[in-house]
């Protein structure tokens, strides 16, 4: 069957109301007219118009030769067989590039839109652009690379449908499957800088960031905070899809973030589903197989109550031991030390909120591995944008006053290393917690009611 044009429909539809005019025009007032069938009536066709090239009416004498019983609907007809197009689709203008970008974009602006300011663009840009994933062998070159990671902080930055490819294709004018593209190659370039973005600190770094604990929170060796955060599946996965539902009500991620305390991500665990909890993550991961790489003796994470108390993990006292003197003080002091990493993740979300909703349909491996990627990639710039000091607003944590104490602490280390012989790593982990005690004893006016 022949496919029947939108602009040959509209033209046929008008034709009969023309003609069912010129019917109405022609009949009589008698009787006998009045009764005579309407099918009888000969409709002739109407005659067509002569159009130019240019797609004018070529004479006056043709418009007279159209029997216009009503203006309007001549009007109509005249100008839908003169377009060449009825319905137009949407029309690609000239794609956006970086100059048209950021001169007609204010800063604030630019940084709602792509989740960054116009000098950490161009410094990301600096980084990325000689990736050998943007180069092509062929004779067709690729757009440009700005172009691309404008489309992909876009889409990084936007919460579930407004991620889509659909809606990127039309905000950047470009085509939906390039928009897939573009971010494909956005995301291989930015893991290839994984290993400069994203580290365990080395011994001087370690000594920094234990200096920064101690001085503000008053506890000693401490290398960092750690915590797990659920990233939102839109959608529930195809394969194994119940183990994604979490105590929370919804599908998720659980991914496991270590920080510092300049809310840099310094380790991270990543493709678990929401039903797994926060201490089952740990123990299958690097720093839990391999501490020994990890930790000097000593040093240790903070955690909260979610983990399992051990040498190198120290979390909160809770239950009835919680509401003692001094074990009170150290769980304020401790969650004043570890909002940090609460903060790391409340950024996280705030400046890449496709991360509160993934658009993501998983149905086979290599989609599991997609939003696995596309998760590494955004840890991976929040720790680019800490570097650029290209700060979200988030509210700031609150100053430890660092006043000196000359109590004595008297309670001394045989306490400690009783506590070392009895039992394994639950016991070093509470060795360490009550070091870290006294270590607030030292450092802090705490007066024991």
């Amino acid at each position: 069957m022949p496919r029947i044009s939108k602009k040959a429909k509209l033209l046929a539809d008008l034709e009969k109301a023309i003609l069912f005019e010129k019917l109405l025009a022609n009949s009589d007032s008698s009787d006998d007219e009045d009764e005579r069938d309407n099918s009888a009536v000969a409709l002739e066709p109407l005659p067509p118009l002569a159009v130019n090239g240019e797609g004018d009416v070529d004479s006056d004498d043709d418009i007279d030769k159209f029997p216009c019983f009503s203006d309007e609907l001549c009007d109509w007809y005249v100008k839908v067989l003169l377009s060449r197009t009825v319905f137009p689709g949407i029309v690609l203008k000239k794609p956006i590039t970086l100059s048209t970008m950021i001169e007609s974009m204010r800063e604030d602006a630019f940084k709602h839109f792509f989740r960054m300011v116009p000098c950490s663009f161009i410094a990301l840009l600096a980084i990325i652009k000689d990736d050998a994933i943007f180069q092509n062998s062929s004779n067709n070159p690729q757009r440009e690379v700005a172009l691309q990671l404008l489309v992909s902080l876009y889409r990084f930055g936007r919460e579930g449908n407004g991620s889509s490819v659909e809606v990127t294709a039309q905000t950047f004018n470009i085509a939906a499957g390039t928009v897939d593209l573009y971010t494909k190659r956005v995301i291989v370039a930015l893991l290839r800088q994984e290993a400069t973005q994203i580290s365990w600190p080395n011994a001087r770094r370690k000594r920094t960031i234990k200096a920064e604990f101690k001085q503000r929170y008053g506890m000693s060796n401490v290398v960092g905070v750690i915590d797990g955060t659920h990233f939102r599946l839109l959608e529930e996965p195809s394969l194994d899809g119940v183990s994604y539902y979490n105590r929370k009500g919804y599908y998720s991620y659980n991914v496991l973030l270590t920080c510092d305390h300049e809310r840099r991500i310094i380790g991270y665990t990543v493709g678990y589903p929401g039903s797994a909890s926060d201490s089952r993550i740990f123990r299958n991961s690097n720093f839990c197989q391999n501490y020994n790489q990890h930790f000097e003796e000593g040093e240790y994470l903070l955690a909260d109550c979610g983990f399992k108390l051990e040498k190198y993990i120290l979390t909160p006292y809770r239950g009835n031991v919680a509401v003692h003197g001094l074990n009170t003080e150290f769980n304020n002091r401790f969650a004043q030390a570890r909002v940090v990493i609460e903060h790391v993740n409340g950024v996280l979300k705030a400046r890449f909120q496709s991360l509160r909703g993934i658009r993501y349909q998983l149905r086979k491996k290599d989609d599991f591995l997609c939003v696995n990627r596309w998760i590494k990639s955004c840890l991976i710039l929040h720790n680019f944008m800490q570097t650029q000091r290209d700060n979200w607003v988030m509210e700031e944590e609150d100053d430890v006053n660092s006043d000196t104490d000359d109590e004595d602490d008297g309670i001394a280390a045989h306490a400690i290393a009783a506590m070392r012989e009895r039992n394994p790593r639950i016991e070093a982990g509470k060795a360490a917690r009550f070091a870290a005690q006294l270590e607030l004893l030292r450092h802090f006016s705490v007066v024991l009611a």
